[in-house]
């Protein structure tokens, strides 16, 4: 048995047919599809099948891969040539290859061929592993039934209209319509955590004239067409119906869909018709690309870059122009020394030539080995994220996980922190605390409910209101070793069931009527001291939706009274109650609120037989219809849900996770601005925001947004007006109705904007997921630009993670999508001070200090390239030989500054915990800022200028050729730019020191073996039994310099020249910055007026001395 989507018996259909440009990308344009599904002759439609139907549909393939064998090698290639350093150093390459070059072009080609290279593997690698799960997708096999024959077939090869067979714990390969399962009633329970988050299982009803098809013989002779949407990304939106022999039509819509990425759980089998495959399914739809994100590191990186290659072609420029005019073997100048042979003529060729023969000399002082240094140096450190013992799970164990190391010392940088409530901040374990039975309060207890009223309860109420309780959801039991367990779609309404039974009104499940053509089923409950059990026939549910913000099931008791139980959020419920306690219900609903309790108002409506045919019919007109039907079916809802009598309301308690209080408090000493970010009532989020620390209403000012329309406008300017810039005593609480109204109206973003920045803490209650990522967006491309990150645990937060700078996911209880999703991912709310106090820190300044000294080794190394060029008569005469010029960065300085980045620890993890203000100093880049950058760069002029006139005069009393004068400096060089480094590291080690000495001496080892390396004559086309060196000009040139003991004593002295200045600016800032520090604890421990600089002038040094003894040692020693 398969899909036939080719036979419709009409001609404008065989027209389709031909439609074999119909794919992904250009489906959007249907409205429609129809699928013909059955060998035997399909029932016709009514409508004609016209040009809206799409008819023809993507193959079930997965490709997640970016590269094939053919395209791996000219589209890496493209890619990688793209990055401006490699297009340099592309262009420099074949520069030296065109002109008659001062080097040999090997001294440019090697080093990029070797970047290139390792490169093109790590991508290589990263494809591979991507074909790699792209080829066990589509070649897992899937049972399908053809010609009533059962098939096993590759998943890639399920078409659209295929009757498949899944079985208990597979994955569904495409999304199909259910057609029949083993359970009775046409049931199956699917587990969705790797769409939504959510863990708690789900339950798929099959189509009634397909219920009973349980046997694949049983569908040989099925036939039937099924005509549904085009498909969208919405995951809880399905229109379609289904059309039988006999002309039958049912509607089809998200309860009858199962859905690819979901599982099969506690159904031994089900059969399902493909109406979604590959591209097309809502997974995919789901599944967009996750955005490239870029660090700020990266975007100062490509400015450093842009200023050397300014300055390139500046010494360039000058080079040439020095060389034209000054050249003493040009006649413009004057007679030519006979010593320089013949004269130069100046014409343009001569002009290109020099010109660029100082750019291929000068280049080296663009740093071509750092983009491929920084990239290993990020993916190797973020093992040591992974290895910190202390942000394992206590509770699962789990490690915590990088999905991009990309980020790492974005980190460092964050100044807004955007978190989810439940399951983030809270633990997302429900535990009923209290309840409201008619206007009296109640509380949990060990085996009643304990009155707190003064007034007597009714028995009779709280039995009824348990009663409707115990009904009101859609709860599934299941029996494990005789134990009654139940499956909820969300924790919420299994807490209430579990408190139901626990005082006497236990749900036992729900059984069929016996009539397969009815929708109706029977729930059975055992209430105790009733000596039977009470049955329930259930008519009808009017599912949950975000709108509404409630659901609703429609019950007849044994002796026929028909009613509504309708259970929801008190701001959607309440305002369609018309009797009951209502005021007094409210009023206890905002005490739960107000000590952190999400709450749920429940009420009830009798309805007349006749009130229910004409609901039903109603209900059945707008489920059937394709368009609009979603609309369609939420007003028949609201036209049922009005006119309710309350009965009551429930709350349910979320707890704190452990250290979310002290975290969130660091945080905010950090710098970071924390805004929550929940879809719970107000009263609910600003207690949590409380009982956090977010919020402190005794110091903090509160402003009120949760409006409507033009209110909220006008808040915006009266706050603006009362506030001021600077002010952090605001905590700003909005909701998803003022967000609405926000974007509805542009001019008020702005001034919002203004009003948020001028607020230390932000609270955001009834949100949508999409308003979420509305709100990160809003700040991130604010007039500041702050480094943004969002936390969370669910599906529901995916698109804010996505959104921010940084995503961060919990490993909670609600599945996996919010972890995959995320750059980083742990297992406690707890874990992020950590995580952004300790390793974010850590990774800054290691990143920072790389990208300086790379710069700075580059200046010190190859300025004087450009000094001997004043030597030399500007005659692009290189100062050290081509080996040396091309593994000064990849081989002789990479080794120290890669351990440096991995290992550093400027600052111990304990004290950047116990001053989370030290986070401050790093923000906003401050570590490559302008000014860091004319210190490290000023720091390399000096040191290339010292190193070059000291050897200079070093020369005047030693005998040494121009090529041990080069060895001399460039030897030089290594050791100044090793020992710059030790000095800077904070944290000296074995491992550090180690790479010092193995990069010298693996210098000097290979510059005596390669000083020393002579090979047959024969290989020069020389005839002899004589080896020849193998650079002649290099030979014995490191014995003749190390046998001067004048040169040692000079490296000694220049190296000291050199870094004791160095010495001297850290220890003057580092004396300045514990002269502040010192200054401050004075003005803390004494008062502002007593120590204002402005106003005493410390003139006293005695009373200095005394007062500073005041501060403890403990205070010092910080």
């Amino acid at each position: 048995m398969t899909g036939n989507t080719n036979n419709y018996g009409s001609k404008r259909y065989s027209r389709n047919r031909f439609r074999f440009l119909t794919t992904k990308r250009n489906a959007g344009r249907y409205g429609n599809r129809i699928i013909n599904v059955g060998d035997a002759p399909p029932p016709l439609l009514e409508e004609e099948v016209d040009d809206s139907v799409q008819t023809v549909f993507v193959d079930n393939s997965i490709k997640s891969s970016k590269y094939t064998i053919l395209t791996f090698l000219p589209c890496n290639l493209f890619f990688q040539f793209r990055r401006f350093a490699n297009f340099y150093f592309l262009i420099v390459a074949l520069i030296q290859l065109i002109i008659d070059s001062p080097v040999s072009p090997l001294t440019s080609i090697s080093p990029l061929v070797f970047v290139v290279l390792v490169t093109m593997m790590k991508q290589g690698y990263e494809d591979y592993k991507r074909h790699k799960n792209d080829s066990i997708i589509n070649n897992r096999p899937v049972t399908r039934l053809k010609h009533g024959i059962v098939q096993r077939i590759p998943s890639s090869k399920i078409e659209v209209g295929d009757v498949l067979q899944i079985h208990e714990g597979d994955d569904f390969p495409a999304d199909l319509i259910l057609l029949s399962s083993s359970d009775p009633r046409g049931r199956a329970y699917i587990m969705t955590a790797n769409l939504d988050g959510e863990t708690n299982l789900k339950t798929v009803l099959s189509p009634k004239p397909t219920q009973n098809l349980k046997k694949a013989e049983d569908l040989s002779d099925f036939s039937c067409r099924i005509e549904c949407e085009n498909p969208n990304s919405d995951l809880q939106k399905f229109v379609g119906r289904i059309l039988v022999p006999g002309n039958t039509k049912e509607p089809l819509s998200q309860e009858n869909l199962l859905l690819r990425g979901t599982s099969l759980k506690h159904t031994a089998y089900v059969f399902g018709c493909v109406v979604y495959t590959g591209q097309d399914t809502k997974m995919s739809k789901n599944s967009k690309m996750t955005p490239i994100k870029f660090s700020t590191v990266e975007l100062s990186l490509n400015r450093y870059l842009l200023f050397f290659v300014v300055l390139l072609l500046a010494e360039v420029f000058l080079a040439s122009i020095l060389r034209f005019t000054q050249g003493l073997d040009l006649e413009l100048v004057g007679p030519v020394p006979w010593y320089l042979g013949p004269s130069v003529v100046v014409n343009i060729y001569q002009v290109i030539q020099d010109s660029l023969s100082f750019l291929v000399l000068f280049n080296y002082v663009v740093p071509i080995s750092l983009y491929v240094t920084l990239e290993f140096q990020k993916f190797v450190g973020s093992f040591f994220l992974l290895w910190d013992e202390k942000l394992i799970d206590p509770d699962t164990g789990n490690p915590p996980i990088c999905n991009s190391s990309d980020l790492n010392e974005e980190l460092g940088q964050v100044e807004y922190l955007f978190s989810d409530k439940t399951g983030t901040l809270t633990e997302n374990v429900m535990l009923f605390k209290e309840c409201s039975i008619d206007g009296l309060r109640f509380a949990d207890s060990a085996t009643s409910l304990l009155s707190l009223n003064e007034t007597k309860s009714s028995e009779k109420s709280i039995n009824h209101f348990l009663q409707s309780l115990a009904l009101c959801h859609t709860v599934e039991v299941s029996i494990n070793d005789s134990d009654l367990h139940y499956e909820a779609s969300s924790p919420d309404e299994k807490a209430l069931v579990d408190i139901c039974r626990k005082y006497g009104t236990a749900f036992m499940g729900t059984f069929d009527t016996g009539d397969e053509q009815s929708e109706e089923e029977i729930l059975q409950l055992v209430i105790k001291d009733r000596p039977k059990e009470q049955l329930f026939k259930r008519m009808r549910i009017l599912e949950f939706d975000s709108d509404r913000k409630c659901m609703s099931v429609i019950v007849q008791d044994e002796e026929g009274n028909i009613r509504l139980i309708c259970k929801g959020a008190e701001s959607s419920v309440l305002p369609n109650c018309i009797s009951g306690e209502i005021e007094i219900t409210k009023e206890h609903v905002d005490i739960y609120g107000t000590v952190g309790l999400r709450t749920l108002v429940v009420c009830e409506k009798q309805l007349t037989e006749s009130e229910l045919d004409q609901y039903l019919v109603k209900l059945k007109e707008a489920s059937i219809s394709l368009v609009n039907r979603s609309e369609k079916l939420k007003d028949v809802y609201r036209e049922i849900e009005k006119d309710l009598h309350v009965l009551g309301a429930v709350a349910i308690e979320d707890k704190l996770q452990d250290g979310v209080k002290e975290t969130l408090i660091r945080l905010g000493q950090a710098g970071i601005k924390i805004w929550i970010l929940t879809g719970d009532k107000r009263e609910t989020a600003l207690n949590i925001s409380q009982s956090c620390g977010h919020y402190d209403p005794s110091t903090m000012h509160l402003l009120d947004l949760c409006k409507e329309g033009s209110q909220v406008s006008d808040a915006i300017t009266d706050y603006l007006y009362k506030t001021r810039v600077g002010d952090d005593r605001n905590c700003l609480v909005i909701d998803g109705k003022a967000v609405r109204s926000l974007f509805a109206f542009k001019d008020t973003i702005e001034p919002f904007l203004n009003l948020a920045l001028r607020c230390r803490s932000v609270i955001c209650c009834r949100m949508s997921p999409l308003q979420k990522a509305e709100i990160v967006k809003l700040i991130k491309n604010s007039p500041e630009s702050p480094i943004t990150a969002s936390i969370g645990d669910g599906g529901n937060d995916v698109s804010m993670i996505q959104e921010a700078h940084v995503g961060f996911g919990i490993m909670g209880k609600e599945g996996r999508a919010a972890v995959r999703s995320s750059d980083f991912a742990f297992g406690k709310f707890r874990h992020l001070q950590r995580v952004l106090l300790v390793h974010g820190h850590w990774y800054y300044v290691r990143v920072a200090i790389l990208v300086h000294y790379f710069f700075y080794k580059n200046v010190v190394g190859f300025t004087p390239q450009l000094i001997y060029a004043f030597f030399n008569n500007f005659s692009a005469q290189t100062l050290y030989n081509g080996v040396n010029l091309t593994l000064y960065n990849i081989v002789f300085t990479s080794l120290p500054i890669f351990v440096y980045g991995l290992i550093e620890q400027n600052i111990s993890a304990d004290d950047l915990l116990q001053r989370p203000d030290l986070y401050k100093k790093i923000a906003n880049n401050a570590l490559l800022d302008f000014k860091n950058f004319i210190i490290w760069f000023s720091a390399g002029v000096w040191h290339a200028i010292v190193i070059f006139f000291g050897f200079y005069l070093l020369c005047e009393d030693v005998d040494l050729s121009r090529v041990s004068f080069g060895l001399g400096i460039y030897q030089t060089s290594l050791i100044v730019v090793s020992v710059r480094l030790l000095v800077q590291s904070r944290y000296w080690n074995m491992y550090l020191i180690g790479s010092v000495f193995v990069s010298l001496a693996g210098f000097v080892i290979f510059t005596f073996i390669f000083h020393s390396l002579r090979i047959p004559s024969s290989f020069y086309g020389i005839v002899t039994d004589y080896w020849l060196p193998v650079d002649r000009l290099t030979y014995w040139e490191i014995y003749i310099l190390m046998s001067r003991y004048q040169i040692w004593f000079g490296w000694l002295l220049l190296v000291v020249v050199c870094i004791s200045l160095d010495l001297f600016v850290l220890t003057s800032k580092k004396s300045a910055k514990d002269f502040e520090t010192v200054f401050k604890m004075l003005k803390s421990k004494f008062g502002k007026k007593s120590f204002d600089l402005n106003s005493q002038r410390w003139e006293d040094t005695t009373a200095f001395t005394n007062m500073a003894f005041v501060i403890s040692r403990e205070d010092i020693k910080h």
